[in-house]
């Protein structure tokens, strides 16, 4: 129930804000800062604050006067302690609140209390002893009553967060290519350094929803989950397709293009989402040349030019498929990667009447807020965005709500290994495999150069030249769909392209015929 006051707040805002800490007697105040900055809530207003190093919070707290330089987290009750952060050094301290000068039992503070803080601190004792007394219940009835310590835990949405109010993200309107970082509506503020808006080309979305439904894609992204969803997690299925844009004289003549399903791991446990990925060469150059056709080179280049970067390639493309969500799973994708990596979302289709699709968390995880898929934009998330699919349930319409994943990466000395062991993706072989590195050290600069404009998907020369083998004897089809064997047998699987028929050098509109 808090928010952010952004930096041109006027100070009068701000003594305003400060002097109310006066009525902190006779009502209990809420003061969440963060970097200096805040609003501050006492009873039901809500008024700016701007806490800047050179104000002192001035007022009194349990009847003594209160006047230091602090940043506050915490409820400011007579005789409680509160955290409290120094602005000159940056440490925090713990703050004993000024007592009313005699020594107060549980019933005298509790006397103190307004009258709804008392029957909220009833309410919350009644609930906590009604879900004891039902689990150890339920414990004894199932013979279980050593289990209930043990109970596995996942890492979703912490209490915390689903406590916090959703903040609403100021919506600007974008030009074609145009980056704005997210920011808060309120204020303006700016929520997470590698979270932006990227304005779409108009005809982005339309090619790459008739691309999945031509190949094939989307039929099963449509009907799987309900009729042959995949129970295990982390389980994979392959599928072969092939490309819309592949025209042969005979059926023999055209590309097979391998693709993957995967149920992700068990910090997911709560949600039916099935990742769809790319899962060799061909198709990976396939779903390349759709973007083309898209426009993505927009979106890259506003991408790269806002962030600073000095070359990208699109590491990975994937779409995604779910039906229902009971709790989502907030994480960050990558962390410590100097802000050279980030992920690009954009909604390709939402059942009749859906909410919001995910949310966005802070770095403190004090605020939240949610994102609707759809309209000319998409989302980007870079290094260290928390974030979470937010719960929704589209079961009863038969839907299902399908996005796209697609990983921009500037990869250099400094950051090149810790990139190319991520496992998310079962193509490129990666995880630190030499053939997975090898792929990506000939992919560098490939869809946009700082240095040179020209360097585009739609001006795309392909990879560096590439040498790969199987790495045991005797491979065959079977290991080609077994996630485990296929990344010995890369020739034999064909999970790279021989050079002889890929044609480094050459633009690939030409060597591929679209």
């Amino acid at each position: 129930s808090t928010s952010r006051a952004s930096q041109s707040r006027q100070s009068s805002d701000a003594e305003r804000g400060a002097s109310l800490l006066d009525d902190v007697d006779d009502a209990a105040a809420t003061i969440i800062i963060r970097r200096g900055q805040g609003r501050l809530r006492l009873g039901s207003r809500l008024l700016p604050a701007q806490l800047d190093k050179d104000l002192r919070l001035q007022g009194h707290v349990g009847g003594r006067p209160y006047n230091r330089p602090l940043r506050i987290t915490g409820r400011l009750v007579p005789g409680t302690t509160i955290m409290a952060e120094t602005t000159a050094d940056n440490k925090k301290e713990a703050v004993d609140a000024p007592h009313s000068g005699k020594d107060e039992d549980f019933f005298d503070r509790l006397a103190a209390l307004p009258m709804r803080s008392v029957l909220a601190i009833f309410v919350a004792i009644f609930a906590v002893v009604f879900q004891v007394t039902y689990k150890v219940s339920n414990a004894i009835s199932g013979g279980r009553i050593g289990g209930i310590l043990d109970a596995p835990t996942h890492d979703h949405l912490p209490d915390a967060a689903e406590e916090l109010e959703f903040h609403p993200f100021a919506k600007p309107k974008l030009e074609v290519g145009e980056v704005e970082k997210l920011r808060w509506e309120e204020d303006g503020a700016i929520v997470q350094d590698y979270a932006a808006r990227v304005g779409l080309p108009p005809k982005l979305v339309p090619t790459l929803k008739l691309y999945a439904m031509e190949m094939g894609i989307w039929d099963v992204m449509t009907t799987k989950l309900y009729d042959d969803p995949i129970v295990d997690h982390e389980g994979i299925e392959f599928y072969k397709f092939q490309s819309p844009y592949h025209k042969a004289s005979e059926p023999e003549q055209m590309r097979n293009l391998t693709w993957n399903v995967e149920r992700p791991g068990e910090k997911w446990v709560n949600i039916d989402m099935h990742w769809f990925n790319t899962a060799d060469e061909a198709a990976h150059e396939d779903v390349l040349r759709a973007l083309a056709r898209g426009g993505f080179d927009e979106v890259i280049k506003g991408i790269a030019n806002e962030f600073g970067l000095d070359s990208v390639i699109v590491d990975s493309f994937g779409f995604l498929a779910m039906t229902h969500c009971d709790n989502g799973y907030l994480h960050a994708d990558l962390e410590n990667v100097d802000g050279r990596a980030f992920a690009v979302q954009l909604g390709l289709h939402r059942p009749e009447g859906a909410g919001p699709e995910l949310i966005i968390q802070t770095d403190d995880e004090m605020y939240k807020g949610e994102i609707y898929y759809g309209g000319q934009h998409g989302f980007v998330f870079g290094d260290g965005t928390r974030h979470g699919t937010r719960e929704c349930d589209h079961r009863s319409s038969g839907e299902t709500r399908i996005s796209v994943t697609i990983w921009l990466v500037d990869y250099n000395e400094a950051n090149f290994d810790k990139l190319a062991a991520d496992v998310t993706a079962v193509f490129p072989p990666n995880g630190g495999k030499s053939e997975g590195k090898g792929w990506i050290r000939a992919q560098r600069g490939r869809h946009w150069w700082r240095d040179d404009p020209t360097v585009s998907l739609v001006n795309d020369e392909g990879r560096a030249s590439l040498e790969f083998s199987d790495s045991k004897e005797n491979c065959g089809e079977a290991d080609c769909t077994d996630y485990e064997e296929r990344d010995k047998c890369l020739r034999t699987c064909k999970i790279f392209i021989d050079d002889a028929e890929y044609k480094p050098g050459y633009l690939r509109r030409e060597v591929l015929g679209y």
